[in-house]
């Protein structure tokens, strides 16, 4: 039993990403007295997927909307690529959804698929057999600064992804006005590197308070979990004063 019964984190897992690699942050948050919930993308498969980016809307929605027909509210971590598709996913679910981290996502500007725009005919981290896509190199990408053993385990539970989803326009709302956000931006992330961090949040105009933490884009596999825990009490609505280690930006990217 959580300490707040009426209340469920739920985790959209980012592209590649299963529910597994998250397991120390759903068992931390679970030891902090919260209910979790962790949905992996459909996209993110070893086998192609068709009409993959609705597909991925749905699964979030469907969780969330589970939640809140069993008299939740819900406050959603958003990782990488289930950032835009997350925010599509709670339109409507704005009297429920209590808050959204956003944690080093991936937001492109709605109406657009990321190749448009990005100007590009495939993502360059990408090398793309039969369909699907691969990181070229994933330890770099989405692994650096953390323990050997922990990417090993990780990275043989990581999947390709749907290539269609990263050329299929997407209408994401925003969300961020009726909802109260946080983006957090990694220093050493390389997949989603504060520059283009930034970029995304001015060029798709999101509302959010911006928080800087160490680490890279996966900081829910290293010892940053605590940071992490944290910063999602801290949206759950416990008063936790100042958290070590986050940076808040004064800077406003608008």
């Amino acid at each position: 039993m959580s300490k707040n019964g009426k209340l469920t984190i739920v985790i959209g897992c980012g592209a590649h990403h299963i529910p597994y690699h998250y397991r120390f942050l759903q068992d931390a948050l679970h030891s902090a007295g919260y209910a979790v919930k962790i949905v992996q993308l459909p996209s993110t498969s070893a086998e192609v997927v068709e009409d993959a980016m609705s597909k991925d809307v749905r699964a979030i929605r469907q969780v969330v909307e589970g939640e809140i027909r069993n008299g939740k509210h819900v406050i959603m971590v958003l990782h990488s690529w289930s950032g835009f598709v997350g925010s599509a996913a709670v339109e409507g679910l704005e009297e429920n959804v209590k808050h959204i981290v956003y944690l080093a996502s991936w937001i492109q500007p709605s109406g657009k698929s990321s190749c448009e725009w990005l100007g590009v005919e495939e993502l360059p981290i990408y090398e793309v057999k039969d369909d699907l896509n691969h990181v070229k190199e994933p330890i770099a990408k989405f692994y650096n600064g953390l323990p050997d053993e922990v990417v090993q385990d990780s990275l043989k539970y990581l999947l390709p992804m749907v290539n269609s989803v990263t050329k299929t326009p997407l209408r994401i709302p925003a969300v961020w006005d009726a909802i109260s956000c946080t983006y957090v931006i990694c220093d050493e992330d390389d997949a989603v590197p504060p520059a283009f961090a930034e970029m995304m949040i001015r060029d798709s105009h999101v509302r959010a308070e911006v928080v800087r933490m160490a680490g890279g884009h996966s900081p829910f596999l290293g010892d940053r979990v605590g940071t992490l825990v944290d910063i999602l009490r801290k949206a759950a609505g416990e008063d936790i004063g100042k958290i070590e280690g986050v940076r808040v930006d004064e800077e406003k990217l608008l």
